[in-house]
């Protein structure tokens, strides 16, 4: 296949109306050696007294993470799984994990409340020095409805990946709680989120999937956050997160591209930050085992 132009990506509403059609000519993905990093660390206030971290609140019986796991098992040979600095938490992941996916598994105490993307950059820290493969970067509570959707990113990758730090699939969606910001080439140039008050209308979302070049993705947020430590270093302030997704602009103050490729539905990828939100996934699964099912 010929060089990928990023043009094709720009115009998100039309390459998701022929994505189908763009993927039947891509090769099918290299089998190379890959690294997923998943944070599962934080407080997660917002699901209750729930008594265990949010990744392993079972979604129809089995822990987030142990399904996210099982998802990537065929794609990833290495998982780092960042969980709160207690004794308690690791002991908790490695006996709802099993000695299975232990095997390939390293657990990484970090303190919450910095940021997801101060969790990503500390366990990096892990990772051995001489890696320079590529990087899966998720959350413990990512639910992957769409069987399909990785390994056509990773042929996405396959193509792209020495073009860009980092590349994403995205979906449309009318009042997105982060939304992908391009500018008028359609370019993606930065993030906003709801949270900061920042509300964007019909905008792509991120589906919590994020490829890329490790050494490219870990440079950049070790530049973000030497801008927010001090000496010592912590950060400014407690409002002073290192936020994952700040990375698109940063990436896009040095002249480069994040690919941002619209190639998802609703229900191709789910997270959860409340039980009732877990409930609905739940539905969504159960529904489409019954689809399959007939």
């Amino acid at each position: 296949m010929a060089q990928l132009d990023f043009s094709i990506f720009r115009n998100p509403r039309l390459f998701f109306d022929n994505h189908e059609e763009f993927f039947r000519a891509l090769p099918p993905y290299k089998i190379k050696e890959r690294i997923a990093i998943i944070p599962c660390a934080g407080r997660a206030t917002r699901m209750g007294e729930i008594g265990l971290p949010k990744a392993l609140w079972p979604i129809n019986g089995v822990p987030a993470v142990e399904r996210l796991l099982n998802s990537l098992s065929p794609y990833f040979q290495q998982f780092y799984i960042s969980v709160n600095d207690t004794k308690s938490d690791k002991e908790l992941f490695r006996s709802k994990l099993g000695n299975e996916l232990m095997e390939h598994t390293v657990l990484v105490e970090t303190v919450p409340g910095l940021g997801e993307g101060d969790a990503v950059l500390r366990t990096m820290e892990i990772v051995p020095d001489d890696y320079d493969g590529e990087v899966l970067i998720t959350w413990g509570d990512t639910v992957i409805m769409d069987e399909d959707l990785v390994p056509k990113c990773l042929r996405l990758l396959d193509e792209v990946g020495n073009k860009t730090p980092m590349l994403l699939p995205t979906v449309l969606e009318n009042e997105p709680y982060v939304a992908i910001i391009r500018d008028d080439y359609g370019i993606v140039c930065d993030v906003k989120f709801r949270r900061r008050g920042e509300i964007c209308y019909n905008k792509e979302h991120d589906m919590n999937l994020f490829f890329g070049n490790y050494l490219g993705i870990k440079r950049h947020l070790t530049d973000m956050a030497h801008e927010l430590r001090k000496t010592d270093g912590n950060y400014e302030s407690f409002n002073a997160e290192l936020s994952f997704l700040d990375i698109v602009k940063s990436v896009s103050s040095q002249g480069k591209e994040v690919v941002a490729v619209c190639m998802g539905h609703d229900d191709s990828v789910g997270s959860f930050n409340t039980v009732e939100e877990a409930q609905s996934i739940e539905k969504v699964l159960f529904s489409r085992s019954k689809v399959s099912a007939q």
